[in-house]
């Protein structure tokens, strides 16, 4: 069985992620950097835009969502018939697959929903499902490390699993950090008496706070780009490599003999 179409899917699901984020990082740029309503900061979050340009949100944000479940449902029955490298321990990797396929799914409804329901016209609804794709998806990608961590224990002679568990670990604890400064400077003007001015535009106190929370929102997607790429490390045929490697070593014995 040829795997390495499997490996199409963590890399067109970066591409369309990559792809979206960049997209509207520049349709907000090159539109000037507008304020898209009163009482915005100068960095606009990615949801302001997203609810500008709906339909392009709408459209990729699915594809990635449904791309990101396909990709761990891949892995795990590929694990299970030993087409990728199998799961030995089977009394914790595979509870720990099963649960990360769970909250992948928690995390890709949460993002669709988050990108139906604007920051627009269903603000509280938007920022709920928004918090529901956060934590769907760190939680999924903390189970996915762990897994990963036990197979890599069962294969200690994998570079694709090592790699991927440390790449994995540092771009969740990255996205975490992100996401509590985030969360954090968003709530500290969020109910304070002088956020406004007397013509509605923020103070430039929360204006620098609204800001940076913006940035790290935008960090944390790209952030998250990059993760979805890592599972082309986990979706390598390993047999595929196998074969590849016997071949390499039977041609420079045949050279070695010829010399």
């Amino acid at each position: 069985m040829n795997l390495k179409w499997l490996l199409v899917l963590p890399i067109f699901n970066f591409c369309a992620a990559l792809s979206l984020f960049l997209a509207l990082l520049l349709l907000w740029v090159t539109a000037g950097q507008p304020k898209y309503k009163a009482g915005e900061s100068n960095i606009v979050y990615i949801s302001d835009v997203g609810a500008v340009h709906k339909q392009l949100f709408i459209a990729i944000g699915t594809i990635i969502g449904v791309l990101y479940v396909v990709t761990l449902v891949s892995d795990y029955v590929l694990r299970r018939k030993k087409l990728l490298r199998p799961m030995e321990r089977r009394k914790s990797e595979k509870p720990l697959a099963i649960a990360s396929i769970f909250f992948g799914c928690i995390a890709c409804l949460g993002l669709i929903l988050l990108t139906i329901f604007d920051a627009f016209n269903h603000s509280r609804l938007h920022w709920t499902f928004a918090l529901i794709f956060f934590v769907g998806l760190a939680i999924s990608g903390a189970l996915n490390v762990a897994e990963i961590g036990f197979l890599h224990k069962d294969h200690p002679k994998s570079r694709l699993l090592k790699w991927s568990y440390r790449i994995k670990i540092c771009i969740i604890i990255l996205a975490i950090i992100c996401l509590i400064c985030m969360i954090v400077l968003m709530a500290v003007c969020s109910n304070a008496s002088n956020k406004y001015d007397a013509q509605g535009n923020l103070s430039p106190t929360c204006n620098k706070e609204d800001s940076a929370s913006a940035v790290f929102e935008w960090c944390i997607a790209f952030l998250f780009s990059f993760y979805l790429a890592t599972n082309t490390l986990d979706l390598w045929p390993y047999r595929g490599a196998n074969i590849i490697a016997d071949e390499l070593s039977t041609t420079m014995s045949q050279v070695t003999q010829l010399a």
